[in-house]
């Protein structure tokens, strides 16, 4: 059992009962305002110790250590409350997350930005103090902006996240934390680009791994939210929750910026406020209790919308409800880790049994899982699997080959969906500007027997109606002719003979007004000297041109590039899209024996 949890729960108790018999530890008998503590004031105390400890069943010596502490905290308030009236200057507690957390008082003005404030931190831990980030009500609090605008207060209780590091760890700490300010900037670049303009970008899809079309802001708000998630979730898994934690509550700003009715409808939003929950459980941080209770019950909330109050909505459209199961399970255990943390013991501890009733239902057979394993699936697979199958290994072997089957045909269709879309925009826009030419219609048209270039055209100029696009082919041949833009062979050729590859000068011919006007004025000039030379002059202009081009679009791909795989490194495999299911019980099981043997 975690000692400093059996601490908190003690002084809790007593504080309640203080609270409840109106008890103030801070007047006499129990403190005298000249003489402080002194024989008489504790005698009083013991007297009370011998009063509360049979009452809350606890021992004499552990009852007697949390009055002194809760009179220590009651008196170091009220002296706070003197000079913060006097002087301005607050008092501000700070609980440093860790193995066992500690609890630090700070004197800082509130007009000070956060910054002094976490040097002050770095002072009393010895860590560097752009390795620490403060978390108050649930938000992560802005370096440069004063304490005061962002909330605090005197007396204000706020929770610090670090990264520990010994001699050896530091230099990777140090790179944990540096990824944390560089991967919000790497996926809000990515964010922004589309995957038919861009070679490295991310897209949102659907459980079913369909792409999902959304409005650019709020796609590029998601897109941010949803990687900013899965980063943290890769923290999660590799137990360092303190990362986790700062990107997770990233994220949630991100999804702030999406329309509440986006966010309802999926159950990513959900997810969100259970690992920040979760977080907060494995930290070991009861001071944010108030914030986890209204996450938990938002995340209740859509989870009930999404999947129904009994998962009945999920046994209709699954016809299974496993692994979702599991989700509810640690929604539950959270629910009831906060009411033990808010003195409700009789609560907590019927929700714990519910817990323990629902843990034993979803454990599984380790040799079902070893027979999946040597038929060549994953750990993940197979614990998905067999909760999905409720442990039938046939049912099981089933449900992950269809789930692959449904994967790969989602991926394929996505993947000519996309190929359709860069070559709609290759083709460009129409004359009316909003649609671009389809080139499902162009191929039509060339089967029928037309020049592709005329039939990009005349489509063009039809706002793709093929019967106009037909009519102006056969009728108005010379409207496509002045339209058109692809360069002719000949030109092709007139520039090639300068020495420059032939899809090089279509590109140059493409691109460079002023080529194709030279090559139209050697044509008509029969090859005078003036005319070779414009030529000339006119092709090595293109070629610095398109050597320009090319340099920018190169730099443009590869900061891409090193953006997408910063910010994919350590992320969890996406070809698994229930990963978000994938609990293996054994962190959950361990916190509801600790938390039951304090009720027991």
């Amino acid at each position: 059992m975690n000692a400093g949890l059996r601490e908190e729960d003690i002084q809790f108790q007593v504080r309640e009962k203080l609270n409840k018999e109106k008890i103030k530890l801070w007047l006499e008998p129990y403190y005298n305002q000249i003489n402080g503590v002194a024989d008489q004031e504790e005698q009083a105390l013991q007297l009370l110790c011998e009063q509360l400890s049979p009452e809350l069943n606890i021992d004499p010596e552990l009852c007697i250590t949390a009055l002194r502490n809760l009179q220590n905290n009651a008196l170091e308030s009220l002296k706070s409350n003197k000079v913060f009236k006097e002087t301005g200057m607050a008092c501000l507690r700070v609980r440093v997350s860790g193995e066992v957390p500690t609890l630090l008082r700070i004197n800082v003005s509130l007009s000070d930005p956060t910054t002094e404030f976490l040097k002050e931190i770095a002072k009393e831990t010895g860590i560097s103090h752009e390795r620490i980030k403060l978390i108050s009500q649930g938000k992560v609090l802005l370096p440069d902006e004063t304490l005061a605008s962002q909330g605090i207060k005197n007396n204000s209780l706020l929770m610090a996240v670090i990264l520990e590091a010994n001699k050896e760890e530091m230099q990777e700490s140090e790179k944990r934390f540096k990824t944390l300010e560089s991967t919000k900037k790497d996926v809000q670049f990515l964010a922004g680009r589309s995957n038919a303009n861009n070679e490295y970008y991310f897209q949102v899809e659907n459980q079913a791994g369909v792409t999902l079309n959304l409005p650019f802001h709020e796609r590029k708000a998601l897109v941010t939210a949803m990687a900013m998630h899965e980063k943290g979730r890769a923290a999660l898994k590799k137990g360092d929750y303190a990362l986790a934690l700062v990107l997770f509550l990233e994220a949630d700003k991100e999804y702030s910026e999406c329309t509440s009715e986006l966010l309802h409808s999926v159950d990513n939003y959900a997810l969100l406020h259970l690992d920040i929950s979760w977080c907060y459980l494995c930290l070991r941080n009861p001071a944010q209790i108030p914030d986890a209770e209204y996450r938990l019950r938002l995340c209740e909330q859509n989870f009930h919308k999404s999947y129904g109050p009994n998962l009945e909505r999920l046994m209709a459209i699954k016809g299974a409800t496993g692994n979702e199961a599991a989700l509810f399970m640690r929604l539950h255990l959270m629910q009831g880790i906060v009411l033990f943390h808010q003195n409700k013991r009789n609560e907590a501890k019927q929700q714990f049994e519910r817990v323990q009733s629902e843990l034993s239902g979803l454990k599984l057979d380790d040799n079902k899982i070893c027979l999946l394993l040597e038929l060549g699936y994953t750990n993940a697979e197979a614990r998905l699997g067999l909760r999905a199958a409720r442990g039938n290994v046939e049912e099981a072997e089933e449900l992950i080959g269809r789930k692959r089957r449904e994967k790969d045909l989602a991926r394929e269709k996505n993947r000519v969906q996309l190929k359709y879309e860069r070559e709609r925009i290759k083709l460009g826009l129409c004359a009316d500007g909003q649609q671009y030419c389809e080139p499902s219609l162009v191929d039509k048209l060339v089967k029928m027997g037309f020049n592709h270039n005329q039939c990009v055209q005349a489509l063009k100029m039809s706002n793709n109606i093929v019967s106009e696009a037909v009519g102006i082919m056969q009728d108005q041949p010379h409207l496509l002719a002045s339209s058109s833009s692809a360069p002719s062979e000949e030109s092709i050729a007139q520039v090639a003979s300068l020495g420059v590859e032939p899809e090089l000068a279509r590109e140059a011919l493409e691109k460079c007004p002023e080529l194709e006007r030279a090559v139209k004025s050697m044509c008509s000039m029969s090859q005078s000297p003036q005319a070779s030379e414009a030529l000339a002059a006119a092709s090595a202009s293109a070629m610095s041109f398109l050597e320009n081009f090319h340099k920018k679009r190169k730099g443009k791909i590869e900061k891409e590039k090193q953006a997408f795989e910063r910010v994919s490194e350590g992320l969890i495999d996406n070809d698994l899209t229930d990963d978000h299911l994938d609990l293996n019980l054994a962190q959950e099981e361990q916190f509801l024996m600790e938390y039951l043997s304090l009720l027991n």
